[in-house]
């Protein structure tokens, strides 16, 4: 038997997580209520080394995010999953859409990540003038080239080339 989805609808501790991973190492995609990098306890600079060498390995194309507090979660998925085409967040708390986007996709860039092609972020205050203004700075600070934005409700859909 082949596993290639999970579905953690707990919040999980990244050591944990990374056991998990190991251990399903045929999964596409991935979704996750939240991760934790500091609970139980903080992880050491080693703990973390070792877990991305451990997990590294993985196939998940696919992963769905239901919240992040903090704008590194997502960069530790991104770190997570090298393979990563989609990226779905569905709560961005107490982050800035516009900060988040822009750091995103710098570190992106930064990481040079060539597979991640679609950004999916759930943004309930999502209006046509928040998508102009969102394209206008994508464009003026060159952090994509060769996009395409839609909205459909408080989704937000960004896809690259």
């Amino acid at each position: 038997m082949q596993i290639n989805h999970l579905d953690i609808e707990q919040q999980i501790f990244i050591i944990k997580l990374g056991e998990i991973l190991f251990s399903l190492p045929h999964l596409d995609s991935l979704k996750l209520n939240t991760i934790s990098t500091s609970y139980p306890r903080s992880l050491t600079e080693e703990e973390l080394i070792q877990s991305y060498c451990l997990i590294s390995r993985n196939k998940i194309t696919e992963v769905c995010l239901q919240k992040i507090d903090r704008i590194e979660e997502a960069y530790f998925i991104l770190a997570l999953c090298s393979h990563i085409e989609q990226l779905r967040i569905n709560s961005l708390k107490n982050i800035n859409v516009e900060l988040f986007l822009r750091s995103f996709f710098i570190e992106i860039q930064r990481r040079e990540i060539p597979t991640l092609k679609l950004l999916c972020i759930c943004v309930p205050t999502a209006d046509d003038k928040m998508m102009k203004k969102l394209e206008i700075m994508i464009k003026n600070e060159n952090l994509l080239w060769n996009f395409t934005m839609k909205r459909l409700m408080d989704q937000i859909y960004i896809q690259w080339k």
